[in-house]
């Protein structure tokens, strides 16, 4: 469960950086490319 809950938080810091990189992009492609 640990190992899932920090794979879902670096999943989530990811989009956010990347979300905050480039704010035109659409965020449900990020959604695709993470698992």
């Amino acid at each position: 469960l640990e190992c899932a809950l920090r794979l879902f938080v670096y999943g989530y810091n990811s989009r956010q950086l990347y979300k905050h990189r480039y704010p035109a992009y659409p965020s449900h492609v990020m959604e695709f490319i993470n698992p």
